[in-house]
């Protein structure tokens, strides 16, 4: 049996799923743990990281994200879309690991050894965009479903992750007020959205089977100037299923 889906996953909300079909996806700045991949002392602890994620998992492996994230989802390609995005998966970093000392490590040696600054700077934003990358193995998380924090094991998400270039780590310590709001906005404009054609989606998934009547009604009248060709609307009504089908079948 296959440990790797040959689909990227995106779950969340019903009304947040009818916005990535009509407008692609957003990315937007998460805050994210970097402690066990920063030196002892550094502003990068806690730190916002622009974003699209995607779950690399087979259905019979997808109740516990759904669970956490929500009922409503995009699939797509991960060869054929995903992959030639940039979307990549992330590294998992345990607390106290020898790759957590390894890349602590790194960051230390850069500043002690670099004595030209410009050079300094290069190789820290280029250890800053490999920190776009990292997650721990495991940690406290909001759960979006059940709205409460909880400790999950993050290792479990298999996640890849679309992130623009265009735009840096912002540390949680220095942030200004409403920087992190304002580009979030910036990555709204159409040169900033993870874009995808009909024939790139896998599924559409619905909460429940009884709800696929509203999304067909949805895909017809709604999705009409994103995909003005009927034959791509008749490729999305195929992709539609109900969360109630999937455990049906695991």
């Amino acid at each position: 049996m296959a440990i790797s889906a040959n689909t990227l996953f995106h779950f969340t909300g019903k009304d947040k799923l009818k916005q990535i079909l009509q407008n692609e996806f957003h990315p937007s700045y998460s805050l994210e743990d970097l402690s066990n991949a920063t030196p002892p002392v550094s502003i990068y602890k806690h730190a916002y990281i622009p974003m699209v994620c995607f779950c690399d998992l087979v259905f019979t492996q997808i109740k516990k994200h759904i669970d956490f994230y929500g009922d409503y989802g995009i699939g797509l390609r991960k060869k054929g879309w995903g992959i030639e995005r940039g979307i990549s998966p992330i590294y998992y970093v345990p607390e106290a690991s020898i790759s957590a000392l390894h890349i602590q490590s790194i960051a230390i040696e850069i500043g002690k050894k670099l004595k030209n600054k410009a050079e300094k700077a290069a190789i820290r934003k280029q250890l800053q965009d490999f920190y776009k990358y990292v997650k721990p193995y495991e940690g406290t998380a909001y759960n979006r479903k059940r709205k409460r924090e909880q400790h999950q094991v993050f290792y479990d998400e298999r996640e890849w992750r679309y992130v623009p270039s265009d735009f840096s780590v912002i540390s949680k310590k220095r942030a200004k007020l409403n920087e992190v709001s304002e580009a979030n906005e910036q990555m709204k404009s159409r040169e900033c959205r993870l874009g995808f054609l009909a024939k790139d989606i896998k599924y559409i998934v619905v909460k429940h089977e009884k709800e696929i009547p509203e999304f067909v009604d949805f895909i017809e009248n709604d999705l009409k100037e994103r995909f003005p060709n009927e034959k791509d609307r008749k490729i999305l009504l195929s992709k539609l299923i109900g969360v109630n089908q999937i455990e049906d079948d695991m």
